[in-house]
């Protein structure tokens, strides 16, 4: 009887354990892609600016993030 029991315990937590699995979790990025804050035409104003050597810190921060959606 232990053993049936031990046994129906360990399949219940590995069915538990894979319905887990399945879902994302509230801080996966997965579960939360990237929406950008700024227009298209704020990201190439800070771009241009960047360029032209009139960095601001704004513009120096996210300048790799704004180069690639730029590129996508």
């Amino acid at each position: 009887m232990n053993r049936t029991l031990t046994l129906l315990a360990l399949t219940l937590a590995s069915l538990a354990g894979a319905a887990s699995a399945q879902n994302a979790l509230p801080g996966d990025s997965e579960a939360k892609p990237f929406v950008s804050t700024k227009s298209r035409a704020e990201v190439r104003a800070e771009l241009d600016a960047a360029n032209q050597g009139v960095a601001t810190h704004r513009s120096l921060r996210f300048a790799s993030r704004a180069a690639k959606e730029v590129r996508q």
